[in-house]
């Protein structure tokens, strides 16, 4: 199954989904929402995920960084932290699993690192 974390805000992660349901794939939307934080945890040792609580095994991942939170100047710092968090915990895991799908694999970090 496929599984996309992104941000709920994001026209580009959300019309990826919608494009993805209508081609008939199976998905899961793991959405960061502002008022809403979601549990992840990755268990390194044992290579188990969790998303709120429910162990997972996705097939491919896509991944985006949130950058459609609400702007820098309004954002709690424990937002920015936590979207930071999550992108490098996932992007982590699938970097750790070579049979994983993941979209823009060889692009590695420069997918959130600008010159």
């Amino acid at each position: 199954m496929l599984y996309v974390f992104g941000g709920l805000a994001d026209p580009h992660v959300t019309g990826f989904v919608k494009r993805v349901l209508a081609l008939g794939a199976p998905c899961r939307a793991v959405l960061l929402r502002p008022d809403e934080p979601s549990s992840l945890h990755w268990d390194i040792d044992s290579n188990r995920l969790w998303i709120d609580g429910e162990e997972v095994r996705p097939g491919a991942i896509f991944l985006r960084y949130d950058v459609f939170l609400p702007t820098l100047v309004d954002r709690p710092v424990g937002q920015t932290f936590e979207a930071t968090a999550w992108h490098s915990v996932i992007r982590g895991y699938a970097e750790s699993n070579a049979d994983l799908r993941y979209f823009n694999r060889r692009f590695g970090s420069r997918a959130t690192d600008k010159p």
